[in-house]
C-alpha cells in the first residue's frame, strides 16, 4: 500500500477519496511494468480489499478498484515436479524396510506414488483400507477413499500391494494408522 501511495502523491492525487477507476487502472498499467501477471493480479485484489473495507467504513463513497479488470494469465502447465517411474522406485528401493518406521514410510510412499492420493487422505487411511480383491495378488486392489466411500483403483495398484507390510506384521501400524 505504500506503493499505492507514493505513486498517488507523485500523480497529484492527496486524498483517497480523490481516486477514481481511471487511475487505478493506470496504477495497475504500471505494475505490468515491472511486475508478473499474477503479481499484479494479487495487487489489485489488495486494492479492492482496502477499497471495500474503505466504503463499509464510510470513508468513500464507491470502491474504485472494482471495475478494474486486471492481466490475463493462464496456467498452461503445472509447476508440480513428477517423478518418472525409474526415480519413483529407486526412491521405494532406498527406503529401509527392516524397522518399522521403514515399512511405514514405504507404504505411504508407495501409495502416494501409485493412487495419486492427497497426503492428508493417505494418512487417515489405516492398512485394512487397502486389500487385494480376490484374494490374488496382482489382480488389483480396492481402498476406502477419504470420505469412507469404496473406490475401486485401477491396474498400477498392483504396485502399491507390493509395498504394503505383509498382515502379521501390520498390527502394530493399525494404531495411528500407517
Amino acid at each position: 500500500m505504500a506503493e499505492l501511495a507514493a505513486w498517488c502523491e507523485q500523480n497529484g492525487l492527496q486524498a483517497l477519496v480523490a481516486i477514481e477507476p481511471v487511475h487505478v487502472a493506470a496504477y495497475v498499467e504500471q505494475l505490468q511494468e515491472r511486475l508478473a501477471a499474477p503479481s499484479v493480479k494479487l495487487n489489485l485484489a489488495a486494492l479492492r480489499m482496502l477499497f471495500d473495507w474503505l466504503v463499509i467504513g464510510q470513508i468513500m463513497p464507491m470502491n474504485p478498484a472494482s471495475s478494474v479488470r486486471g492481466p490475463r494469465h493462464s496456467v498452461k502447465k503445472g509447476k508440480t515436479p513428477v517423478l518418472t517411474a525409474e526415480e519413483a522406485r529407486a526412491l521405494l528401493d532406498a527406503i529401509d524396510v527392516s524397522t518399522l518406521p521403514g515399512l511405514r514410510d514405504r507404504a505411504l510412499i508407495g501409495l502416494m506414488f501409485y493412487t495419486f492420493a492427497r497426503v492428508g487422505a493417505a494418512v487417515g487411511m489405516r492398512v485394512g483400507d487397502i486389500y487385494v480383491q480376490g484374494g490374488a495378488p496382482g489382480y488389483g486392489c480396492t481402498r476406502r477413499a477419504a470420505n469412507g466411500t469404496r473406490c475401486l483403483a485401477t491396474t498400477t495398484w498392483t504396485n502399491t500391494c507390493r509395498c504394503m507390510p505383509r498382515r502379521q506384521g501390520s498390527r502394530a501400524m493399525t494404531r495411528g494408522g500407517f
